[in-house]
C-alpha cells in the first residue's frame, strides 16, 4: 500500500501530463505505463503530439511542480521532446523499506 503522498504524486503527474498532451500538444494518442516492483515505481506517459525543444522552452509550472514533488520524494524526472516528435515524462520513486 502506498503513501497518500505517493499516490497524489502519481496521480498529479498522469493528471498534467494528459492535460498538457492535449492543451499543448495536441496529441491524438497517449501512452501511460505504470511498473511497480518492491523497491520503486516507474512511471512514463508519451504522446504523439507536437512536442517541443525542451533547450529553449522551460517547462510551464504544472510540469515544474510535478518534477518538484518527485525530488522532494527522492526520485528523479525527467522530460524528452523534439518538435514533431511527441513528448514523454518520466518518474521514478523509491519506495522505502523497513527494516527489522
Amino acid at each position: 500500500m502506498l503513501s497518500d503522498v505517493y499516490e497524489v504524486t502519481l496521480y498529479r503527474f498522469v493528471q498534467e501530463g494528459l492535460a498538457n498532451a492535449v492543451k499543448h500538444g495536441r496529441a491524438r494518442t497517449v501512452w501511460i505505463n505504470l511498473d511497480v516492483s518492491d523497491e520503486e515505481i516507474n512511471i512514463s506517459l508519451e504522446d504523439d503530439g507536437l512536442g517541443f525543444d525542451p533547450g529553449k522552452s522551460l517547462p510551464g509550472l504544472g510540469l515544474r511542480g510535478i518534477q518538484k514533488r518527485f525530488l522532494m520524494l527522492k526520485g528523479s524526472f525527467d522530460i524528452e521532446s523534439a518538435p514533431g516528435k511527441g513528448t514523454k515524462i518520466f518518474g521514478s520513486l523509491l519506495l522505502k523499506t523497513s527494516e527489522t
